[in-house]
């Protein structure tokens, strides 16, 4: 039998609880899958029982799933489990990756693209960002699947796509250590994003280092003005891909390696993610994305 799926790995912001709402509304699922870190379980439980509550007042089946966020490999081998018991049958996925990891909404779509199942990607916005998103950034890691071709004798690029998280790019930086950095800044003024965007020192006689980019728009323009500012670089560059900034972005370098696969993928955890993290849900601004494959 064909099922709508609603996929979202739980978070602890308002926006999570009140976009899955707005996603059972408009989306009808027949069934809600809700992946949780191990780590942050208690923070995210009262949300999760809200949900499960909600679903089972309207007869929609109602499945969770723990995953360990920490270790790449339980993560891609649990949520791969997941999916081929419960997700590669649906007619049709729709994702909400409002709080949802960067590595977990790749794999997500790694799965996904390889089965071409119809998919939703969706994302609220919050009506404020707290004083702090994360801390105590770890080492970052490439994606299974998605983590590129290296050639010894080239140079490493580091394609960001920042976002408030200063920490997180400076480890870029300090792990890679590449001899070019690709910076697409946020555009716009939403959120304090002016004041708040993130910076790295680069090299001050080289003007491409920082590029305007909408972090929100995951169109196949957005990923042009990727492929562009990759091709000036002639092929003579291994190249590091990163999402710091809003999530739909995710997809976009998603589309990108989809295109390029000889580039690597990689995400940066933190150790500290805040319990404050946002506030509120900016319901004029959802993002909902058809992703055809």
């Amino acid at each position: 039998m064909s099922e709508r799926i609603l996929l979202a790995p739980a978070g602890w912001e308002p926006r999570f609880e009140e976009g899955v709402y707005i996603d059972i509304i408009d989306f009808k699922p027949s069934k809600i899958l809700i992946s949780f870190s191990q780590e942050y379980s208690e923070r995210t439980l009262p949300f999760r029982n809200r949900i499960r509550a909600k679903a089972q007042s309207l007869s929609i089946e109602y499945l969770e799933f723990e995953h360990d966020y920490c270790d790449a490999v339980s993560l891609y081998k649990s949520l791969l489990k997941v999916f081929e018991d419960h997700v590669f049958t649906a007619s049709k996925i729709r994702f909400n990756g409002t709080t949802a990891p960067r590595d977990l909404i790749w794999y997500a779509l790694h799965f996904l693209s390889g089965r071409k199942i119809p998919t939703e990607f969706s994302y609220f916005r919050p009506l404020e960002y707290g004083s702090y998103l994360s801390r105590d950034a770890r080492a970052p890691r490439f994606v299974l699947k998605r983590s590129g071709i290296a050639y010894p004798d080239q140079p490493t690029c580091v394609l960001a796509l920042s976002g408030f998280d200063e920490e997180r790019l400076a480890q870029l930086k300090q792990r890679y250590e590449p001899r070019k950095m690709l910076i697409g800044r946020q555009t716009g003024d939403q959120l304090g994003n002016k004041h708040r965007n993130i910076s790295v020192d680069c090299d001050p006689a080289d003007e491409k280092s920082y590029f305007d980019f909408d972090c929100y728009d995951t169109s196949d323009i957005s990923v042009e003005i990727l492929c562009e500012k990759l091709d000036e670089l002639k092929g003579s560059y291994n190249v590091i891909a990163a999402s710091l900034g809003p999530k739909p972005c995710a997809i976009t370098l998603f589309k990108l390696t989809q295109l390029r696969p000889e580039i690597g993928l990689v995400y940066i955890p933190a150790g500290d993610y805040s319990e404050n993290y946002s506030t509120g849900i900016e319901l004029n601004n959802r993002t909902l994305v058809d992703i055809s494959w």
